[in-house]
């Protein structure tokens, strides 16, 4: 029986089709995917130690809706360090100045739906405002 070589396990993404979104970021169970936060900036981790390929589901890859997700197996041992897959801008509420998300989701969100940039609770507030007037 041939034994495997393979060490690890190494993301990729398509950095300018990236929206930030979250969603790999939540369908990671071992955290090896993360979003990490500092000021207005948002970054997408990846802590290579901490991924073991998910038995070969891969529920980072099935759950990104851009698609672009690659998994392989690396020959050497992964970094214990998180490595930057991509980063961008937080966009802030137009109406009261909370975060709400990344700039390309935000974009996403307004070319798709047509959507304004609001935090969730000043887009509830208008709808109530808009059904009671």
């Amino acid at each position: 029986m041939k034994r495997s070589l393979s060490k690890g396990w190494s993301v990729g993404i398509d950095k300018e089709r990236c929206t930030l979104c979250e969603v790999c970021a939540v369908r990671c169970p071992t955290g090896a995917l993360s979003l990490s936060r500092t000021g207005a900036g948002v970054s997408l981790r990846f802590t290579g130690t901490l991924c073991d390929g998910c038995g070969g589901a891969f529920p980072c890859r099935s759950g990104c809706p851009e698609k672009i997700l690659t998994i392989e197996r690396t020959a050497r041992a992964s970094s214990e360090r998180p490595r930057i897959l991509a980063k961008g801008r937080i966009v802030r509420c137009s109406l009261c100045g909370a975060l709400i998300a990344s700039q390309k989701k935000v974009d996403r969100a307004l070319r798709a739906k047509g959507v304004s940039a609001w935090c969730p609770a000043c887009r509830r507030n208008r709808l109530i405002r808009n059904l009671i007037a």
